[in-house]
């Protein structure tokens, strides 16, 4: 038995009808996360409000104290509501907001990927040229070291064999 019942009684359809309003508004607080069914519930007390006048001091108290917790409750309703709303709504720009920002730095990362593909290709290429070229040089230097090398020994046996005619020359002389 409610606190309503046990007070009077057994309830008049009326206070039966408005409690069962507040316990629907109760149960549409406890489910905040559905804002289905806000405004038609409190439709349901309009006409216990028309009818106050034909019952008591104490009905009319009931039901005004019910349509004024049940107005409350409404506002309550709705603004968490809009506060959920607001949220999701928020949560759906973030999203959306970090998936753009995720998609430009795949596209960043895969242009310095390229670009790091291309730079380590020319490096590459152009270490090879510097390679080949050293050692171009390098074997130049030493085929020219050796030629050098030959050919002074050559110069200095044509030097030695002129010195020779010329003292056998310049012996035969005296």
């Amino acid at each position: 038995m409610s606190e309503s019942e046990s007070a009077h009684g057994s309830p008049d359809p009326r206070t039966a009808e408005v409690l069962r309003a507040l316990q629907r508004a109760r149960g549409m607080m406890s489910n905040a996360g559905s804002p289905s069914c806000a405004p038609d519930r409190s439709r349901a007390l309009l006409p216990l409000r028309e009818e106050r006048s034909n019952a008591g001091p104490a009905a009319q108290e009931l039901v005004e104290t019910m349509s004024a917790t049940a107005r409350i409750l409404e506002r309550a309703l709705a603004t968490t509501t809009e506060r959920q709303a607001d949220l999701q709504r928020s949560q759906d720009r973030a999203v959306w907001e970090l998936r753009q920002s995720t998609e430009g730095l795949k596209h960043q990362a895969d242009i310095l990927a390229d670009w790091y593909a291309w730079a380590v290709r020319r490096v590459a290429t152009w270490g090879l040229i510097l390679g080949l070229l050293c050692g171009a040089g390098a074997a130049l230097a030493w085929r020219a070291n050796t030629t050098a090398a030959s050919t002074h020994a050559i110069l200095e046996q044509i030097l030695d064999n002129q010195a020779r005619a010329q003292a056998v020359k310049s012996g035969k002389r005296r």
